[in-house]
């Protein structure tokens, strides 16, 4: 990724930026790029120019979560929210740009590179309609909640799988696409859960978020959670939210909001195992790709 950089970013203050922006995020987790190689590999690829593919999917991930950060503004512990907004969005831009070109720049021939171009650009324009649904937070069904997640982080790591098969074979694999949505949903999922136990500026409760284990908090009608219910109606404030804090906590520990989120992220990892059953690679590899689920 740093090759990358420094061969397409001229400003040498905006490349220590971008530079530092990608130290940070390779001290967290670089599943996307994993999984880009896991199926490179899987698939019967060998050359080195995999790493690029890597890169191009960790770009692109890394684009959108500044930009995610940027739109919710409840992220102090990441670098680009230290510095002047408009300057981290101009690195996110350069990501975008980049992510493209780590492949544009490899020698897989050029067939090849256009359908992994495209394949970028196609799963990034789900993604950024997925986020649009999840920033206008105006979900009510849980119908609608799953489109959301299939779109916005469904689509990328769908992306980083099919990036992978494309750049070993040449060719689109819909299979590969199909699980790695649900790869994605699930981590969403698990992710959601964590947004409703944590009581710190990332809390989905103090943001109003609505994802699927708030979806089952709101319809839940136990006397406790009244004041949740207002608060998302507009009809309570923040403070009376934290002053209920243990009370909304018991609920969710007690209820059913937790076992409900957890069932479908089993329904989800099954789905996943039935169509990993179905590829033809050696065992091995499906037992590697399990992993990740």
């Amino acid at each position: 990724m740093k090759q990358v950089i420094h061969r397409h970013v001229t400003p040498p203050a905006l490349r220590d930026l971008m530079e530092s922006y990608v130290a940070y995020k390779m001290t967290e987790s670089t599943v996307f790029g994993e999984l880009t190689l896991l199926h490179y590999s899987m698939f019967g690829g060998t050359s080195e120019e995999r790493y690029a593919g890597a890169a191009a999917i960790e770009f692109l991930v890394l684009a959108l979560d500044i930009f995610d950060d940027l739109q919710d503004q409840d992220n102090d512990r990441v670098p680009w929210m230290k510095h002047d907004n408009a300057q981290s969005m101009n690195a996110a831009i350069g990501f975008l740009a980049l992510s493209t070109k780590a492949i544009i720049d490899t020698k897989f021939d050029e067939a090849r590179k256009s359908i992994a171009v495209e394949l970028l650009q196609h799963r990034l324009n789900q993604s950024v309609g997925g986020q649009y649904i999840d920033v206008d937070n105006a979900i009510t069904e849980e119908d609608e909640c799953f489109a959301m997640m299939r779109a916005k982080s469904g689509a990328l790591v769908a992306c980083a799988c099919q990036l992978g098969s494309v750049l070993a074979t040449g060719e689109m694999n819909d299979q590969v696409g199909a699980y790695g949505e649900l790869f994605g949903m699930s981590a969403q999922l698990r992710n959601d859960m964590e947004g409703i136990l944590r009581w710190d500026t990332r809390n989905d409760l103090i943001h109003r978020k609505r994802t699927l284990p708030v979806l089952y908090l709101l319809d839940d009608s136990a006397p406790e959670l009244q004041v949740l219910r207002d608060y998302y109606a507009g009809q309570a404030t923040v403070d009376q939210l934290y002053a209920n804090k243990h009370i909304i906590m018991d609920q969710i520990e007690r209820g059913g909001c937790i076992p409900y989120t957890q069932v479908h992220i089993q329904f989800l990892q099954q789905e996943c195992h039935t169509y990993i059953e179905g590829l033809s690679i050696d065992l091995h590899w499906k037992q590697e790709l399990e992993s990740f689920i």
